[in-house]
């Protein structure tokens, strides 16, 4: 049985990162016409030859991944931004999607950055909405938001309409979990110590597994297993259609982001600054990795090496077989949002929270171009 760590005293570093999420957080609550700008932190989405990028001040731009030209930005030049933004946009054939920590989702042109429309999600009796943390998730024509409010919305993509929330009474707790989607199941985790699956087309639960922390990050569906960690150390690989527990691996500290694979092995990092790869199907440790700062960032498995950001602002690259750190660049800013990859070049693309968009080869270490997005 697995046993509660929250009584143990905290790493020094994990600390100082809780206080200054949760404080970033509580600011943005008197940002709307206090001394304070609100702040997110930066999210990236590649598709084609674009990068979509949402700043942490609530802009959204759209830049060339060639050379990062900026080809468009939402609000347009001199536009008051909106709130601040965590999540990564999410793309359609022709809309791009954001939603911001008042409440708000946006969707846009995809060629013009233009507003197409804008909804405030929130209960019938809410008189304001609630943030939205994660990232908003894309099946299909439906478009999933998670709440702080506690509850998983799901809208028309076209119009905004509202097709369901879960639950239908009551709530959950705050919910930072991006959805995953697989099957027809929507997969997500939340504050209050649980993993969920429900019912894309209804909005009916199948199926929920409680854990001994909360759940922040991503989960991962790979083989028939919803792989996710929690703030109790715990790795958990569950079954995808039951929520059996299949296995747990115990980490140094917490799992902040969500674990990534490569088909070869599961990795993920912890706040306590180690980074792990798990055999898929028994969670046996294969190796381990002790960095020098938290992650809080998902790992990105690029051909035989991984692309690792950590808390004191560095870009590593570790070997994907044993774990060697191959290199490592100070980008002189901390890095919260995850690396992406648009191709099989080698190169990933990353913001850090004075909105700056990087284009990084990770099999040579080298920088290829920086972007800085224009001041507001």
């Amino acid at each position: 049985m697995l046993s509660s760590h929250f009584a143990r005293p905290r790493r020094r570093s994990m600390a100082l990162l809780l206080f200054s999420v949760v404080a970033v957080l509580a600011l943005q609550g008197c940002t709307g016409t206090g001394q304070f700008k609100a702040k997110g932190w930066s999210g990236l989405t590649a598709s084609g030859q674009e990068l979509y990028f949402a700043a942490g001040d609530g802009r959204v731009a759209a830049l060339d991944r060639e050379d990062g030209k900026v080809m468009w930005t939402f609000p347009a030049q001199g536009g008051q931004p909106a709130h601040a933004v965590y999540g990564k946009p999410v793309l359609s054939s022709d809309k791009v999607y954001v939603g911001d920590y008042a409440g708000n989702v946006f969707a846009l042109n995809r060629l013009t950055g233009a507003s197409i429309w804008m909804r405030a999600v929130k209960l019938p009796d809410q008189e304001k909405a609630s943030a939205i943390v994660g990232g908003l998730a894309l099946a299909g024509d439906t478009l999933l938001v998670a709440s702080e409010d506690g509850h998983l919305y799901a809208l028309d993509a076209n119009d905004n309409a509202e097709r369901w929330r879960f639950p239908q009474q009551g709530a959950l707790g705050k919910v930072w979990s991006t959805p995953s989607v697989f099957n027809g199941v929507v997969f997500f985790g939340s504050l209050d110590h649980t993993v969920f699956a429900v019912d894309l087309a209804t909005g009916v639960e199948k199926w929920r597994r409680a854990t001994e922390g909360a759940v922040s990050g991503q989960v991962l569906i790979h083989d028939g297993l919803v792989y996710v960690g929690s703030f109790d150390r715990t790795m958990y690989a569950l079954d995808a259609a039951t929520g059996e527990v299949r296995w747990t691996a115990t980490g140094d500290n917490w799992f902040w982001a969500g674990p990534t694979t490569d088909g070869r092995s599961l990795y993920a990092g912890t706040v306590g600054g180690v980074l792990y790869a798990f055999d898929l199907k028994t969670g046996f440790v294969q190796w381990q990795t002790k960095t020098k700062a938290a992650i809080v960032t998902p790992v990105v498995p690029v051909g035989d090496r991984l692309a690792v950001v950590t808390e004191d602002g560095r870009f590593r690259a570790f070997r994907a077989t044993d774990g060697q750190e191959q290199w490592v660049i100070d980008l002189e800013e901390r890095v919260r949002s995850q690396p992406v990859i648009a191709g099989n070049d080698g190169v990933v693309y990353l913001t850090d929270l004075k909105f700056r968009v990087r284009a990084l080869n990770v099999l040579r270490g080298t920088i290829g171009w920086t972007q800085q997005l224009p001041e507001s």
